[in-house]
């Protein structure tokens, strides 16, 4: 009885010291994109991807690609993106992450935007309750 008790002790105690490697944390890898000169710009307002194919390797990873928006800013515009399953399967082989902001005409993007607006408006607002 004691062999037992101090075999499964000590198992226990060489099953505590393994160690298992965390997932490291996962870095953004850009596409290359390019952003079309002002002057090939047809006129009027449009929205484009700034990467128009890309070679990606089969690994877990997060990729990126900016979305630009030319023309008139001062108007809502909504961009909605499908994908085209060729040899990946979405949800098996890849997902669609939408929490980065894309990129607005003027190279600023909507989340710097909208925190400078924020700002803006809190010393405002400080500015006027004294």
């Amino acid at each position: 009885m004691k062999k037992l008790l101090s075999l499964l002790l000590s198992l226990s105690m060489l099953a505590s010291m393994a160690v298992i490697p965390a997932k490291a944390e996962e870095t953004v890898m850009p596409l290359n994109a390019s952003r079309i000169d002002s002057e090939k710009l047809p006129s009027g307002n449009l929205i484009y991807l700034g990467t128009a194919s890309a070679n990606v390797k089969e690994e877990d990873a997060v990729y990126s690609f900016p979305i630009y928006r030319e023309g008139d800013l001062s108007e809502e515009a909504s961009v909605t993106i499908h994908s085209l399953d060729l040899t990946a399967i979405y949800g098996e082989d890849y997902i669609i992450l939408d929490d980065n902001a894309e990129k607005t005409g003027d190279g600023v993007s909507i989340l710097e935007r909208y925190a400078t607006a924020e700002t803006d408006t809190d010393e405002t607002s400080d500015n006027i309750s004294e």
